[in-house]
């Protein structure tokens, strides 16, 4: 971060609300150039956040933001739009912590499908990045998003979605399938 050639971009999309209230600045560096992004992010959010809280409770305040070193600028914004609306507005997720009445199945709410919606690269990315940042109610969400991916389809089909060969030599398959016919469904 030390280096004069890199680019410096302000997020300046601010509310009200987070002008009143203490920010704290972190900077991410986006994967496809030098340039570094400073996000202000309202206090109340970073709780979520296990990681970051950790790194603002052992570092004094750092005028120019705290390094954001295992996420990029798109996943991180990502990130904080779901702490936002977390926070802000806990009926909108099926969260299970969540006394959302109307939501007791666990089903992705409108909000989150409509978050969700991203190829599945950028899914597993922003799960990655909230796993670094130790967002456990972010990684539930995207895991049982991947899960739905994944649901209802043959094995053909997620290996032809995920870009994965199939490793079995020719009738050790086969061999599989009959060593363990007692694990099949009873119907055809």
């Amino acid at each position: 971060m030390n280096n004069k050639n890199k680019k410096v971009k302000k997020n300046e999309n601010k509310t009200e609300n987070e002008n009143t209230e203490k920010t704290m600045k972190f900077v991410c560096t986006n994967d496809d150039d030098d340039e570094e992004k400073i996000f202000e992010v309202p206090e109340r959010y970073i709780v979520l956040n296990a990681t970051l809280e950790n790194l603002i409770k052992d570092t004094d305040e750092i005028e120019e933001g705290f390094p954001v070193v295992g996420v990029a600028g798109p996943e991180f914004e990502k990130v904080i739009e779901y702490c936002t609306k977390f926070v802000d507005d806990r009926n909108a997720l099926s969260h299970p912590n969540n006394n959302n009445a109307d939501n007791k199945s666990g089903e992705l709410t409108p909000w989150e499908i409509e978050f969700c919606d991203m190829t599945i690269h950028d899914l597993f990315n922003l799960l990655i990045a909230a796993n670094w940042l130790d967002n456990q109610p972010l990684i539930l969400l995207l895991v049982r998003a991947a899960a739905n991916h994944v649901r209802g389809n043959t094995p053909a089909e997620n290996r032809e979605k995920f870009n994965l060969t199939d490793e079995f030599q020719e009738g050790e398959l086969d061999k599989i399938e009959k060593a363990n016919e007692w694990c099949k469904p009873p119907f055809s």
